[in-house]
């Protein structure tokens, strides 16, 4: 490793430990708990990305359940963070108790209506969620 490229190195590590003093500890563990919920999201969002109403429904909403409880388990802090997560994980069991009552065919209207407005709310909670967190 060349002199130049440890110096860069070493320079970076101060400016990030520079930038990670200047914003606080606060915002430390909000990037933190951001980065958790964030990564938890995407690594178990097929649950919802793949949801295919022709396929097992009680095999889906157990999967949903699953993801649920995984965004259940991040630790939060943040009093909006918080908010927003809680607001996602009812989403997350709506749309498994939605998986369930797909069963029954004399609810087809109800249903397609709370279906949409699921995906209408997880859209919307994914984008608060994102830009609370860049901020």
């Amino acid at each position: 490793m060349s002199n130049t490229f440890a110096h860069r190195c070493f320079a970076a590590g101060l400016a990030l430990a520079g930038a990670m003093m200047a914003f606080g500890c606060g915002e430390i563990t909000k990037v933190q708990e951001c980065n958790a919920v964030i990564d938890t999201i995407n690594k178990n969002s097929a649950a919802i990305k793949d949801f295919d109403a022709k396929k097992d429904l009680e095999d889906q909403a157990k999967k949903l359940e699953e993801f649920e409880k995984k965004i259940g388990e991040v630790k939060i802090t943040d009093g909006e963070l918080k908010k927003n997560v809680e607001d996602y994980r009812k989403m997350v069991t709506d749309m498994a108790k939605l998986a369930r009552d797909l069963k029954d065919p004399t609810k087809v209207d109800e249903l397609e209506k709370r279906s949409n407005d699921i995906t209408k709310t997880e859209s919307d909670l994914v984008d608060k969620i994102n830009g609370y967190c860049k901020r």
